[in-house]
């Protein structure tokens, strides 16, 4: 216990003297080199500056040479067998190819007591040893071994980050998943989904992925340029790798991403608010379809068409807006790239725009509906579906034809299923019968017919006009109301059957079509039951 209580004060008063020794050694140092500066190079002691040079204090020109030889120890292009000395003004030059190193001049010479030009020499010797002396030892064998070991440790290091960072990502993903439901849910304000659970799963993901994304390629970059500068041959090569980074960072990705926030932040508002007030939008347009809202004079079929409209509209004017905070939409490139889109869609879009238009007043028309039975132009059928764009119609024989607004509002237009509401559609049928027949025979077996057909209505009561009187017959056009129009088809075969069952009932013949018989003895043309 004595022992360990010694030893605790021992290390206190070690760590307490330790900073008092290294003060008075630094201050020691200070007063050194207050009269004079070392230059050296690699911890090698080559020669000290004692002079002043002008303005330039001793220790201020030793700092400058020693900084200056570093940095040509460091280029690879920089030789030593260039060190020389130059003659100029007075003094000598030492330089190393196009690089100035230093200037020795008389006062440094007098210090020494030898000339100037013997002093130059000297220094120059010493520097043009010393950058040879590094060269060799980073050649060396045991320093190449050494790069490679400490190469080989780098790369199981970035092995075992990336292992690390793929796995936390995916940790972190199988927690997010974990979390649906849970604590990622989706945000309402009361009955309307301002945002949807998937959807903000699917941004945290994104976030990890991008994350994971940057964080791989720092430990790649980090890898290359530490690896490059392991060995002299590329040690420029990581020394080049870093500056453009940096200077890339520093000059261009920096600059560019904080110049760009306000405008980025203007974007993220567009995109919120537009989205926000289509999800409004369709939340109205859902209330008004199911009948929980409605507009007085607003017809219920307008709500999807009118919904659409207005989406287009928002999303048309959400990316004017958005236009001029895009990257790049200043430049004259993005500018061309835009005028030559805007005119394809002005030379390509001029029959698309007629039938929207067309679409438009066929919608606030309403001259027809879904599911109605509708004549356009030569075609009859049900309408099974609508657009801005075109109209597309099913046949009573399962055809599906599609007919572009533009021709449909430039078409008559008959609407069967309107026309069948009260008091209903009125079909009609002609028949011709002989003058032998009476017209009042004629008309009770007609309507008789009428009433035996299904999806005729009793009311109003079916009626028949005498339409023509011809040389060998009276045409009779029958007349009923029915209030289903999907089914004319079946309604008309029906309704031809009856007038043959009655007239055959009758035994009256139906001279539909127009022909000529001579009497002369020959049978009635009434089909025997």
């Amino acid at each position: 216990m004595r022992r360990s209580a010694q030893l605790f004060l021992l290390t206190v008063a070690i760590l307490f003297l330790n900073p008092l020794a290294a003060f008075a050694q630094d201050s020691q140092q200070s007063a050194d080199e207050t009269s004079y500066g070392v230059v050296s190079l690699d911890g090698n002691r080559l020669f000290s500056i004692e002079s002043s040079l002008g303005p330039i204090s001793a220790r201020s020109r030793a700092e400058r040479v020693r900084t200056t030889i570093k940095q040509l120890a460091e280029d690879k292009k920089a030789h030593p067998s260039t060190v020389a000395t130059v003659e100029q003004d007075g003094c000598t030059e030492i330089v190393l190819g196009d690089h100035h190193i230093m200037t020795v001049t008389e006062g440094d010479a007098n210090l020494a007591g030898v000339t100037r030009q013997k002093l130059a020499a000297t220094y120059a010797e010493r520097i043009k040893t010393s950058l040879a002396g590094r060269i060799q030892r980073e050649h060396a064998p045991e320093n190449l071994m050494a790069s490679l070991i400490n190469t080989g440790i780098a790369t199981g290091g970035l092995i075992v980050t990336l292992i690390v960072t793929f796995f936390i990502a995916g940790k972190v993903r199988n927690t997010l998943n974990r979390w649906r439901g849970k604590y990622i849910r989706t945000i309402r304000l009361q009955e309307l989904e301002l945002l949807r659970e998937e959807t903000i799963y699917a941004i945290l993901v994104g976030i990890v992925k991008l994350a994971r994304t940057v964080i791989v390629w720092i430990l790649v970059i980090s890898y290359l340029i530490t690896a490059l500068g392991l060995f002299p041959q590329t040690e420029h090569l990581a020394r080049e790798l870093k500056d453009q980074i940096y200077n890339a960072a520093a000059n261009v990705v920096v600059p560019a991403i904080l110049g760009y926030v306000p405008n980025l932040f203007f974007l993220v508002v567009i995109v919120l608010l537009t989205r926000y007030v289509l999800k409004f939008v369709k939340f109205l347009a859902t209330q008004m379809e199911s009948g929980t809202l409605s507009l007085p004079g607003f017809e219920p079929e307008w709500v999807g068409p009118t919904a659409n409209i207005l989406k287009f509209l928002i999303a048309v004017f959400a990316a004017m807006l958005a236009f001029p905070y895009l990257p790049g939409s200043g430049s004259p490139a993005f500018q061309q790239v835009a005028i030559f889109l805007g005119v394809l869609v002005s030379l390509g879009s001029s029959g698309a725009v007629a039938h929207i238009i067309s679409g438009v007043f066929l919608t606030y028309t309403g001259a027809f509906r879904l599911n109605d039975r509708v004549k356009i132009a030569d075609t009859v059928g049900d309408v099974v579906q609508r657009s801005l764009l075109a109209t597309r119609v099913r046949t009573i024989k399962q055809e599906y034809i599609t007919i572009p607004n533009g021709m449909v509002l430039g078409s008559h237009i008959i609407n069967y299923s309107a026309s069948g509401t009260s008091p209903g559609l009125i079909l009609h049928t002609e028949v011709t019968l002989g003058y032998d027949v009476p017209w009042r025979k004629a008309h009770e077996l007609l309507i008789e017919a009428a009433r035996r057909t299904d999806d005729i209505a009793s009311e109003p009561e079916p009626f028949v006009l005498q339409t023509s009187l011809n040389d060998h017959h009276v045409a009779y056009q029958l007349n009923a109301y029915t209030q289903n129009a999907g089914v004319m088809a079946v309604s008309y075969s029906k309704l031809h059957q009856n007038i043959q069952d009655v007239f055959r009932e009758a035994d009256i013949e139906i001279l539909s079509p127009e022909y000529r018989s001579m009497r002369n003895g020959n049978p009635s043309t009434v089909p025997k039951s």
